[in-house]
């Protein structure tokens, strides 16, 4: 059954009239054999709780929830069911020892955590595990986004080469754009700050908003900054960790000046 506590929506209602639509137009190309649902944005269980909500969105899916699970929970009418699978993937559990989620600080969950743990216990971790209370308690208030709800092909390995019509996956894919928007998580989620990990164009993730760029933040590769009217949401735009030793930055040093960006944003 779905776990409330898990999911800590805070406009759960978006989220299942979303899943519906998907499943109404989708499910029905899911012969194709491509074998997972879609990527859902979600909140960690002390999100609701947290002083300052903050989500990142990384690039990609990497495998996810059966589909099984999503055919499953549209037949039978709960589509909770699947939000609560769909939530139970990455959790504070996971992030908390120093495992291949978090060990390495260039891996998208190693900074990710790290970064989250500087701004909210004003201390850089360089290890994950062996955490205090409050670094316990930061990690379990991540909001977690992708900007690929849908596997891509270079990563789905022989599975890529199973699936038939193709044309059925690039459908699967195309309705689930839905869940990428910035907007779903605004009105879902209400965060304070988004952080996006992947300097790519992919504008479209802004449709049905207002957004306003903000030039004098801007450094080429590494950090814009937007505004978006009608919300107080700040959102900062960086690269992915891996790209910070190419830019020059090691990944304590690109933490902190995000930190620090991010406690400049609170104020304006």
């Amino acid at each position: 059954m779905y776990n409330a506590n898990l999911m800590n929506s805070i406009n759960l209602a978006s989220l299942n009239r979303e899943l519906q639509e998907f499943c109404e137009n989708a499910v029905k190309y899911y012969d194709c054999g491509y074998p997972y649902g879609p990527f859902i944005p979600y909140a960690m269980p002390g999100y609701a709780s947290a002083a300052v909500k903050i989500f990142y969105i990384g690039r990609d899916t990497y495998g996810w929830v059966d589909k099984s699970a999503l055919t499953e929970a549209f037949d039978n009418g709960i589509m909770s069911d699947y939000l609560a699978a769909n939530s139970c993937i990455v959790t504070p559990e996971k992030l908390t020892g120093n495992t291949s989620w978090t060990s390495n600080p260039t891996s998208f969950w190693g900074f990710v955590t790290r970064l989250h743990l500087l701004i909210s216990t004003g201390k850089y971790r360089e290890r994950t595990d062996m955490l205090d209370d409050a670094g316990k308690t930061a990690l379990s208030q991540i909001g977690y986004g992708n900007l690929n709800s849908i596997e891509l092909p270079e990563t789905l390995g022989d599975a890529w080469n199973t699936i038939s019509p193709v044309s059925s996956y690039w459908s699967i894919r195309k309705e689930a754009r839905r869940f990428e928007k910035i907007k779903l998580i605004l009105d879902t989620f209400a965060p304070d700050c988004i952080f996006i990990l992947s300097w790519t164009d992919r504008d479209d993730i802004f449709d049905g908003l207002n957004v306003d760029w903000h030039q004098e933040w801007y450094k080429d590769d590494l950090l814009a900054l937007y505004t978006v009217e009608g919300y107080d949401t700040k959102i900062i735009w960086t690269a992915h960790p891996r790209r910070f030793a190419y830019l020059g930055l090691k990944a304590m040093d690109a933490a902190k000046e995000l930190a620090c960006l991010f406690d400049k944003t609170r104020k304006m």
